[in-house]
């Protein structure tokens, strides 16, 4: 056997031994609909992410998902609108009376089987979030030449794990493009944002992966759209020193989980030792600043 099939019976042996077995799958790029995202074997970063609290957390995440909220949904709406237009006309269904119960809406539900079903407002919103995306002249560019929902499935070489990803939409010439709503696209906050939610790290992950499958280092873009009008468009390059400081961080977390992996021992946040409790400076005094003032202490 090759090196890659040993180690992917390694990671099929351990998946079975699961309740929940996942599909263990060639590493490679999957277009959408040739696999079940979420039945797929491998470590992704939504999941992979938690180890910046804990490695408790994390393995608590594998088998606990968050659960889903309504914002969510009206998220993944406007995600399928925007990047599939006619799945979006076809999966998602309008409802136009004013709650989610009653005679009316369970009518409704029965007449469109397997179907998403949206409020009114919701609706019309993902539709003006693909009008918007689309019509922006940057922004629609990458959108006319590509694919939707492209799975990459690598080992990752350091640690030897599976590791899984969905990129919103691969562009012709390599690009990996990931569509986010924000409720200030400004450069500025917008970047704040994305630190606080890890985007570089995201971008990283999708970036190495992508790599390692095809040989070709991608370049990374950010469609940035406003929830709410007017629904600007700004698109990001995701610069090289971003995707570094981003490596760096998902690289981290891998290793962890593959050491945890070995030793099977998942420490929480304290990792056995007690910790000192801390104030925000802002409740502590700072005498000598106290002083510089001229106040009396």
């Amino acid at each position: 056997m090759t090196p890659k099939a040993i180690e992917l019976s390694r990671q099929l042996a351990n998946e079975l031994a699961r309740p929940d077995p996942k599909l263990v799958v060639e590493p490679g790029l999957y277009q959408r609909g040739e696999l079940q995202y979420h039945r797929i074997a491998g470590h992704n970063f939504s999941s992979l992410k938690w180890v910046d609290r804990s490695l408790k957390h994390y393995r608590y995440r594998l088998t606990n998902p968050p659960e889903t909220k309504l914002w969510m949904h009206r998220g993944t709406a406007a995600h399928t609108a925007a990047l599939e237009p006619d799945r979006f006309l076809s999966d998602y269904a309008m409802f136009t009376g004013k709650t989610r119960r009653g005679k009316a809406w369970d009518a409704f539900v029965a007449e469109n089987p397997g179907k998403q079903i949206l409020k009114r407002d919701e609706y019309l919103l993902a539709m003006a979030v693909r009008d918007a995306v689309r019509a922006d002249e940057l922004a629609g560019a990458y959108l006319r030449d590509g694919f939707p929902e492209v799975t990459i499935v690598w080992l990752d070489k350091e640690t030897g794990l599976l590791c899984r990803c969905r990129a919103d939409w691969l562009a012709k010439g390599d690009y990996l493009v990931d569509l986010k709503g924000s409720g200030d696209i400004r450069p500025r906050w917008f970047g704040r944002t994305g630190g606080r939610l890890m985007y570089h790290a995201q971008a990283a992950f999708y970036h190495d992966g992508y790599e390692a499958v095809t040989g070709r280092a991608p370049s990374c873009r950010l469609l940035a759209v406003e929830p709410t009008g007017p629904h600007d468009v700004v698109v990001y390059r995701v610069l090289d020193e971003h995707l570094d400081a981003g490596r760096q961080r998902y690289r981290e977390w891998l290793v962890a989980v593959a050491e945890a992996e070995r030793t099977n021992r998942w420490p929480g946040i304290s990792r056995g030792f007690e910790q000192d409790f801390q104030l925000p400076p802002w409740e502590v005094e700072d005498e000598n600043e106290l002083e510089s003032l001229g106040l009396e202490i």
